[in-house]
């Protein structure tokens, strides 16, 4: 995986079921001498992730509902929302106290309404800066026939820009070439004050926030709306399978008019966010409401996988 930013995203195994991805995680997590960033762990991670998998979770455990967070695409789903409500009566009578209106405390109104503003004045600044010191990196360790092809992001973009391949400028380089365009580093104060709030966004004034003031043990959204905060803040998130969109759903394309975006049998998920290293208790909450629900039974994907990961650690 090449990631956009070392700093700032929520990244991690993507997998069939809970228990695929907590064997996934097992077999990832823990400190790691290339990744500075793994030192801050403050204790060892657990050989096993599969024994945090928990049916009964919810039992008492305190659940909020930050509606500012929620996107304005997911308001209109009238699908998704009916499945989200449905969601918040099977934690409650799992034995889940559910407080609605946990909201993040940063946002007057919703996060949606903030998004354009953090992005363009701290975020891309990271996330950007953070890029083209990644990607130089990344380029300096590949081991292949092609290893001094290229070094940098402006060579990439040179290279996406005249391989006819590449479908330029229909697929285009806009991020790159204001990447490029920024006058420091990923290491410049500018860029460390730029990061710092975007971790108050994310942090104190979004998810540990809302967990704090209300006394939490989660947060739960729909998928589409859940990731910005967590990502912002370096925090965990697991996304589970919450329903589908019905047969008689429009079909609405992307921008190029080539991927669905949304349409019958598309699915779609609910989010479960928590504060940093709280990845055993996100994992049993998701365990819980997957095994009460089961909606990937309900869903009829286009390739069905049919074997099973062996655990054997």
């Amino acid at each position: 995986m090449i990631p956009i930013t070392i700093r700032q995203d929520t990244v991690g195994p993507m997998a069939r079921t809970v228990k695929d991805a907590a064997i996934m995680l097992s077999a990832i997590a823990g400190k790691d001498q290339n990744d500075n960033y793994t030192s801050l762990q403050p204790f060892n991670a657990p050989p096993d992730y599969t024994k945090s998998l928990n049916y009964s979770a919810f039992r008492g455990a305190r659940i909020g509902i930050p509606r500012n967070g929620f996107f304005n695409f997911s308001k209109t789903d009238f699908a998704l929302m009916e499945a989200f409500e449905s969601a918040i009566e099977i934690m409650r009578s799992a034995g889940a106290e559910i407080v609605d209106n946990a909201n993040f405390p940063a946002f007057n109104s919703s996060v949606e309404d903030s998004i354009v503003s953090i992005r363009e004045k701290y975020n891309y600044k990271v996330i950007r800066t953070d890029f083209i010191a990644g990607i130089a990196k990344y380029l300096a360790k590949v081991s292949t026939r092609d290893k001094n092809k290229y070094h940098s992001v402006q060579e990439l973009l040179n290279c996406t820009q005249s391989d006819p391949r590449e479908e330029y400028p229909d697929r285009d380089t806009a991020s790159w070439e204001e990447a490029l365009s920024y006058n420091c580093t990923n290491d410049s104060q500018e860029v460390w004050d730029a990061y710092q709030e975007d971790m108050y966004y994310g942090r104190e004034g979004g998810v540990l926030g809302a967990l704090d003031l209300y006394n939490l043990d989660a947060l739960i959204l729909p998928s589409t709306s859940s990731a910005f905060l967590p990502a912002l803040g370096g925090l965990p998130i697991i996304n589970v399978p919450l329903g589908r969109h019905p047969e008689d759903t429009k079909i609405i394309k992307d921008q190029k008019g080539h991927l669905v975006q949304i349409g019958p049998n598309v699915p779609f998920g609910i989010g479960f966010m928590g504060r940093a290293w709280s990845e055993e208790k996100l994992i049993g909450l998701a365990y819980a409401f997957e095994q009460r629900t089961m909606v990937r039974s309900k869903v009829v994907p286009y390739i069905l996988p049919k074997t099973e990961l062996r655990q054997t650690f």
